[in-house]
């Protein structure tokens, strides 16, 4: 074999190496799901998730907004699909998180979980905020634990609340709460302090 044929059979070697190294390189760099499993929540959209341990199991829980629950009264709720403590990862049929409270025709955009009211029988359970598009509206439910959970609802006419963010934002040890507006009088971004029993005024 010539010299030129050794060459090209070296560089062939080389190339074909390389090409079986970045196949298998970019193959392990893609991400793997598995197949998904699918959890019936009612309603007719389901328009924002969030997760928390809202009966402190151990395991985590799924709160859904749901827009058009009841085909005829065209409720929007929020139900939860609690963890299973069975079968860590799968969840239980959806229950509303709040059965008293709910609102007709208001289009829930957003949702995001916060401790609204600090320790309830000694525990901190957490509690739930959700933008109501068309009422202009975000309700506030406040969750016990085992109890019956209780409701309020900051008014924001005739902005829109279109999405929510929950932290610490003044470095101190309570949940503050950060509303996305908008609307005719220009997007704006609303801030409320945690007080441990409540939000306090709003800070423009």
């Amino acid at each position: 074999m010539t010299l030129l044929r050794r060459l090209v059979a070296v560089i062939l070697a080389i190339s074909i190496v390389t090409y079986v190294l970045s196949r298998e390189v970019g193959a392990q760099s893609q991400p793997n799901f598995q197949s998904y499993i699918q959890y019936p929540a009612g309603g007719r959209m389901a328009t924002a998730v969030a997760h928390a341990d809202f009966d402190l199991d151990g395991t985590l829980d799924l709160a859904v907004c749901l827009a058009g629950n009841d085909p005829i009264t065209s409720q929007d709720v929020v139900v939860v699909l609690r963890g299973n403590p069975a079968k860590k990862g799968t969840f239980l049929p959806a229950q509303e998180f709040d059965p008293e409270f709910s609102m007709s025709d208001t289009d829930p955009v957003a949702v995001a979980v916060i401790d609204i009211d600090g320790m309830a029988g000694g525990q901190h359970y957490p509690d739930l905020v959700v933008a109501h598009r068309v009422a202009n509206k975000v309700a506030i439910h406040l969750n016990p634990g085992l109890g019956p959970s209780s409701a309020m609802s900051l008014d924001f006419s005739p902005m829109a609340p279109l999405s929510l963010a929950v932290g610490r934002f003044n470095n101190d040890s309570l949940d503050d709460l950060a509303v996305g507006l908008g609307g005719q009088q220009g997007p704006n971004v609303r801030i409320f302090r945690g007080t441990g029993t409540g939000l306090g005024p709003v800070n423009k």
